[in-house]
């Protein structure tokens, strides 16, 4: 690709990590703003994070169609892809379609969820009848009262599973988007085995490993993220703050106090998380590079 591509600006920023004995902080800086106008980024300006992780693949997509990639852009893509199983099986007739949809990231509801990741999972994945006027039109057999379903292929578990958690929301009456600020809560193992199609060949614990927050409102917002670089056997890596160019070690209280939400501060900005990332259990060695 060409120099000021997105993929070769990437390229200069992993080179900048991977040695950076070889590089002056000056020079990482140089790499960043590289990047970011590669990407049209404002560097000044807060980027959603889930938007701007699509436009990236797409760009390194378009770069790999053009020209011999200097990255892999599979490679980079493929710990966050996963499949979803999609059916609609009719209960009076002998009708199934069943169709495969692959994904990035999962956006589950906030607002109605019941309160935790997992029941908001279970709502993502909950079975809908479709009956009277909205039943299913089943090809010969005409409409026909179905059931609606979506489950995780167990064949094709990502090694790393995203969840954005819909914190913005339109409301009708004030005619304007607001932002959602009810309790999610979240523990530091999910096992996702109740919403697989069938057994499979993975492990399907996954282990948190990085929290992202948004504090602010619908209509402005600061992002930071927590992290945990590594993930022992006990479970119980060290958290850490990333907040532009500020890091540093915090307590899994202080990490649970600022992601699962519930409170609204002066002003109506509010403070809780807005993605949610684990690691599949038996990823952690190839991935994190430790033992799980």
């Amino acid at each position: 690709p060409s120099q000021g591509s997105p993929a070769a600006a990437l390229a200069e920023v992993f080179q900048a990590l991977k040695h950076p004995e070889q590089k002056s902080s000056l020079a990482m800086t140089k790499a960043l703003r590289r990047f970011a106008r590669s990407m049209s980024v404002r560097i000044m300006e807060q980027e959603d994070s889930q938007e701007f992780r699509a436009r990236l693949f797409a760009a390194l997509d378009e770069d790999a169609v053009l020209d011999q990639p200097v990255l892999n852009a599979r490679a980079l893509k493929s710990p966050f892809s996963g499949t979803l199983v999609n059916k609609i099986k009719c209960t009076t007739v002998d009708f199934e379609k069943r169709w495969e949809e692959p994904f990035f990231d999962l956006a589950v509801d906030v607002q109605g969820s019941g309160g935790s990741i997992r029941s908001a999972l279970k709502r993502y994945f909950h079975e809908e009848l479709l009956e009277g006027a909205n039943a299913y039109r089943a090809g010969d057999h005409g409409k026909q009262p179905a059931i609606k379903s979506c489950q995780l292929a167990a064949a094709d578990l990502p090694p790393v599973l995203e969840l954005q958690l819909k914190r913005f929301a339109y409301n009708p009456y004030a005619d304007k988007m607001v932002k959602v600020s009810d309790r999610l809560t979240f523990d530091d193992e999910l096992d996702v085995v109740d919403f697989v199609d069938e057994k499979g060949p993975h492990e399907t614990k996954y282990l948190l490993q990085a929290v992202l927050i948004h504090v602010g409102d619908a209509a402005y917002g600061h992002y930071y993220a927590y992290l945990r670089p590594s993930l022992t056997p006990e479970n119980k890596g060290k958290w850490y703050r990333l907040d532009d160019t500020r890091v540093a070690e915090v307590s899994r209280s202080v990490v649970t106090k600022d992601s699962f939400g519930g409170r609204t501060e002066a002003g109506g900005y509010s403070r809780n998380a807005y993605l949610v990332q684990y690691v599949r259990r038996d990823c952690v060695t190839d991935l994190l590079n430790v033992k799980a």
